[in-house]
């Protein structure tokens, strides 16, 4: 394979892609991002249409960190929606802005455009999502 490394924004990536791609990952990224609903369409942007995205992310629960390993992998998903700011930072990074809940990912990724829509696994405070761009 020709691989080649280049460290770009989301964004300046997305307004040059080529071509968008099949199979995005996006991982470990969204709670440093300040411009969520923009992310989210740049995500769209670059994965191809009938591709799959493909999110782990940070995600905020009102549970104990220590208790979150025994809820159902679809625990949280009647709560509304919410993204809490991290003003400041979370745990000593002041990048961290925003840390969503479970039906705030999927709602975000709906929003721009995203169908099939879904909780993959959870690990404790992260969140595993698949999403597919129409064809």
């Amino acid at each position: 394979l020709n691989a080649t490394y280049e460290s770009v924004s989301l964004a300046d990536f997305a307004a040059r892609s080529p071509e968008p791609f099949d199979h995005v990952l996006y991982f470990n990224v969204l709670y440093h991002v300040e411009d969520l609903i923009g992310a989210a369409r740049d995500l769209f942007t670059v994965t191809k249409p009938g591709g799959q995205l493909h999110v782990k992310t940070l995600v905020s629960s009102p549970i104990p960190e220590r208790l979150q390993k025994y809820l159902p992998g679809n625990w949280g998903n009647a709560m509304p929606p919410a993204f809490r700011f991290e003003e400041g930072g979370l745990d000593g990074d002041p990048t961290c802005f925003f840390t969503p809940n479970p039906p705030a990912v999927l709602a975000l990724l709906r929003h721009v455009g995203f169908t099939d829509v879904e909780i993959q696994a959870r690990d404790v405070n992260r969140l595993f999502v698949g999403a597919r761009r129409p064809a």
